[in-house]
């Protein structure tokens, strides 16, 4: 397929590789100097902490171009000012090619304590920040020293080097290098740009697979959706000990621990052992107690919160879908049995009620149900939790293993009872400030999630929310649904699940629609949600007043979430 039809926009993703913990943007680290051109981001640093190397066209006067256009496909970047042009490709995750027919500044937005640029006796140079460092050999061109260096011996106050074309041409090898350079040995920019280019279309024709013959909008999305994917891989390193997708390789550069069960799901059908990678790779940062950190990337582990128990949920489709073997699923049974006891024996109150003691730990931070103080029980919460036992029931007799089957199959109903017994309230949910014992006055969509039980539920309960669910005006809008009623007085329409349209939660209540025989009502969504990505991007969330895009972009569980309800609920 033609190349312009796989033109991508920098300001909604950035350009990066599989593997790589480097991507280009624009800055995101709040300065305004740099803001207009283009940089090179290293994600070892988390959120506004990635160092940041902006790369300025120059012209033959010295001056700084103020103004440049962008181009960019997954496996090159085009950047044009009026003085020449500038061109990146890959030569692997740990480095990149610059190709030029003009000068280019490197600098970077903040100056660090110890940041310097050192010229070496072999030609080369190194642009050293407090952690990592860029590498840069010439292969055409020379290079000049242009920091300011004052005379206190730590570092430079400003870094920048100055790359310049010999007889028309520039050509740089740029590598991300620590405390132990290595020298690499790439191809030409032609064979390293067509490397990457083959590597990238054999993962985006593994997603594409089954779109043949779909509306062209969505074929447009799904193609973008691939590149979010497989643009967002990080490499072992550090915490990280296999292939990993980030949520984003712009801000939120880390692994969250329920988002990446959804990216699981969206890759098990083309990239089993990558999508049940995700899962492995939670599992290697359990603590001895059981929990999963909030989240994680190389440089840095969270453990102040936990994430909700979605892990059954989401493995029980996988399996479905493609059988991961007995050694996996051995591995993750045992994984997720460790996360189910954390939540019985650590977050249940003397009442035999599973408890959230922030926000956070639900997934839905701010959501109204939390609006009275904390700790919160909240019926979503055993609703994961008797999802999760009847996952480990069935896969315990997969594994012939009947007595740990008869054990979950007795917690599972014994905690199905308490849901019903403790949380429905005139025929709904309702979740409980404790220990005042005061109900909240919510009606967050968090409290239909129970609604994901299907036909368990009583008849009467279940056909009551789903009423609620669908009421035009209140939690139903035109692009999915509403994380607050938008006719709500706690309504925001970028209040974060105080009214934002959530991908996570759009998939969960489809689910849930289709599991109460909703099916008609479960596509009508699905579809509404995925016209709103293919129109937008794949954003963190977005408003449920217009659709726009909010927050973070780039996003992978948003563009996994539209790849799911496609292949499952759409076209299936």
């Amino acid at each position: 397929m033609e190349e312009h039809r796989r033109q991508l926009d920098i300001r909604s993703v950035p350009f990066s590789r599989y593997g790589s913990y480097l991507a280009f943007s624009y800055p995101q680290d709040g300065t305004k100097e740099f803001d207009g051109h283009i940089a090179v981001r290293v994600l070892y640093g988390a959120f506004s902490q990635q160092e940041t190397y902006p790369i300025i066209p120059v012209n033959d006067e010295g001056k700084q171009e103020e103004t440049i256009a962008v181009s960019m496909s997954p496996w090159e970047l085009d950047v044009t000012s009026e003085t020449g042009e500038y061109s990146i490709c890959f030569g692997d995750e740990e480095g990149f090619l610059l190709k030029s027919n003009s000068s280019v500044l490197i600098t970077k937005t903040k100056a660090g304590s110890y940041d310097r640029v050192m010229g070496h006796m072999d030609g080369s140079f190194e642009i050293a920040g407090d952690d990592m460092a860029l590498h840069v050999t010439l292969r055409k061109g020379k290079a000049k020293d242009q920091s300011a260096c004052p005379d206190n011996g730590f570092g430079s106050s400003r870094t920048e080097l100055l790359l310049s074309p010999e007889e028309g041409e520039l050509l740089a090898v740029i590598t991300l290098t620590g405390l132990s350079p290595q020298k690499k040995e790439y191809g030409s920019y032609a064979l390293c740009r067509q490397t990457v280019k083959e590597e990238y279309l054999e993962f985006e024709k593994g997603i594409m697979n089954g779109f043949k013959g779909t509306d062209p909008a969505f074929e447009k999305a799904g193609r973008e959706a691939a590149y979010v994917l497989w643009h967002s891989v990080l490499q072992p390193s550090g915490y990280i000990k296999r292939p990993v997708m980030v949520m984003t390789k712009n801000w939120m550069n880390l692994v969250w621990s329920w988002d990446y069960a959804f990216n699981g799901l969206a890759l098990v059908s083309s990239q089993p052992e990558l999508a049940y990678g995700q899962f492995l790779a939670m599992a290697d940062q359990q603590d001895e107690y059981g929990a999963y950190p909030d989240a994680y990337q190389a440089r840095t582990i969270i453990r102040s919160f936990v994430k909700p128990p979605v892990q059954g949920f989401i493995l029980k489709k996988m399996f479905q879908i493609h059988d991961p073997g007995r050694e996996v699923k051995e591995r993750l049974y045992h994984s997720v049995v460790s996360f189910t006891d954390w939540w019985l024996t650590y977050r249940v109150e003397e009442n035999g009620i599973p408890t959230y003691q922030h926000g956070n730990d639900s997934g839905w931070d701010n959501a109204t149900v939390f609006r009275l103080g904390l700790p919160v029980q909240s019926p979503d919460l055993s609703a994961w939790l008797v999802l999760q036992m009847e996952f480990l029931e069935h896969t315990a007799r997969q594994l012939g293993w009947l007595s740990e089957a008869e054990a979950w199959k007795e917690k599972g109903e014994s905690l199905f009872s308490k849901l019903l017994a403790y949380f429905v309230r005139d025929g709904r949910f309702e979740a409980m400030k404790i220990p005042e014992m005061e109900v909240v006055p919510s009606d967050s969509l968090i409290l239909y999630l129970p609604l994901i039980l299907g036909e368990r539920l009583p008849e009467k309960l279940r056909e009551n929310l789903i009423s609620g669910l669908l009421e035009k005006g209140h939690l139903a809008g035109p692009w999915g649904f509403a994380s607050e009623p938008l006719d709500s007085m706690l309504f925001e329409e970028d209040g974060y699940w105080r009214g934002a349209v959530w991908p996570a939660a759009v998939m969960i209540m489809v689910d849930a629609l289709k599991q109460c025989g909703r099916q008609k009502e479960a596509r009508f969504y699905a579809e509404r949600f995925c016209r709103l990505c293919a129109d937008k991007g794949f954003y963190e969330n977005y408003s449920a007043l217009d659709g726009r895009g909010l927050r973070d972009h780039g996003f992978t569980w948003t563009a996994s979430v539209f790849l799911i309800l496609l292949r499952d609920y759409v076209l299936d």
